[in-house]
């Protein structure tokens, strides 16, 4: 949803517009219909249905009216997700879904909604510790204004499997397309070393091992991260109503040590939307093997969206690849003298609703 700069838009009265923070399953058809007229989705209702299921919480949302409209001509939704810290499991809101309709496509909308959802985090009326703001260009110096902190932005790193691929594909930077949902491969043994491990497919949906796996990087990685579990491995890509995922394991001894998520939303390319790793060397592992896979499959090249302030940035370089496009801001709100913590952490698109 592309807004309009600030100088073009017109002279608009902040005071006839008016916010409403609400169930967003009892304001269901309304948010599906704002979604349908200015969000490019397959199908809105299987994404509200989706989002319905999160395992980490119920969303909330936000509807914004102007006086001269019956019906809400703008709105947002807060999606609950879970990060592990030092003082134990805390929940961030990510802003999600914002939406308006044509004729108010203007930064003062986005910027009185924005701002409003800041104030009632402030005033305690959330369940949540922060607000996470994911890279959405059109919002950026929305968000800016609204008091969010800057964090970092996120970078599209790219590396070229095969330029005639590329080529064939017509465009190197293609746009978004649907397909079908059904991810569940039969398991293959891709690749196996004694030094590096085992490289399987997951054919199943994730279970109790990805939720140790969890447990044991509490003692190994970042003391702040977001927080992964099975239930939300198996929602946010096996069950995801657009888009094909496959989790690509690496096992030693049988105990898992890191898995990579492997996207096929983009038409000729693919996109490790998540990686997990004990340390840097799986890291590695995860995404040549990744590399392999997308070779594989005739992609043209293999993407990873990354905080640009995230040590894996010197990894990415280190295994051929090379920032591709503009950074995009992420903020947040923390509670007064509050840390949220994110500050250069490694968030990739799993960490946010694409």
């Amino acid at each position: 949803m592309p807004l309009s700069d600030w100088a073009s838009g017109p002279k608009l009265n902040p005071s006839s517009f008016t916010i409403q923070r609400v169930n967003p399953f009892a304001f269901k058809s309304v948010l599906i219909d704002l979604m349908a007229r200015n969000l490019e989705l397959p199908s809105p209702e299987q994404r509200f249905d989706w989002i319905a299921q999160n395992p980490d919480g119920e969303a909330i949302a936000w509807l914004l009216f102007h006086e001269d409209h019956r019906e809400p001509i703008a709105s947002c939704k807060g999606i609950p997700r879970r990060y592990r810290s030092p003082d134990g499991e805390k929940t961030a809101l990510l802003l999600a879904d914002v939406c308006s309709n044509e004729g108010f496509r203007f930064a003062l909308p986005a910027l009185l909604l924005q701002r409003q959802i800041r104030e009632d985090f402030l005033a305690g009326e959330l369940s949540a510790d922060f607000l996470l703001c994911g890279p959405i260009p059109s919002l950026a110096a929305v968000q800016k204004r609204a008091g969010m902190a800057y964090l970092g932005a996120q970078t599209r790193w790219s590396k070229p499997i095969s330029l005639l691929r590329l080529r064939r594909i017509g465009r190197e930077y293609p746009l978004p397309i649907a397909v079908g949902a059904d991810c569940l491969l039969a398991t293959k043994r891709l690749f196996s070393s004694k030094g590096s491990g085992q490289f399987d497919l997951l054919k199943h949906a994730p279970g109790a091992e990805f939720d140790q796996f969890e447990i044991d990087l509490d003692q190994s990685a970042d003391a702040f991260r977001p927080a992964r579990s099975a239930p939300f491995l198996n929602w946010r890509f096996m069950q995801h109503p657009f888009y094909n995922h496959e989790i690509l394991t690496l096992r030693r001894n049988q105990i898992l040590q890191g898995y990579a998520v492997i996207s096929a939303r983009h038409p000729g390319v693919k996109t490790i939307v998540d990686i997990r790793s004990q340390n840097d060397v799986d890291f590695s592992s995860l995404v040549k093997m990744a590399e392999r896979r997308a070779n594989k499959a005739g992609a043209g090249a293999l993407w990873i969206h990354l905080n640009e302030r995230s040590k894996y940035c010197d990894l990415l370089k280190s295994n051929g690849f090379q920032a591709r496009s503009k950074p995009v801001r992420i903020t947040a709100q923390n509670k007064p003298n509050a840390d949220c913590g994110l500050v250069g952490k490694p968030l990739f698109d799993a960490d946010f609703d694409v």
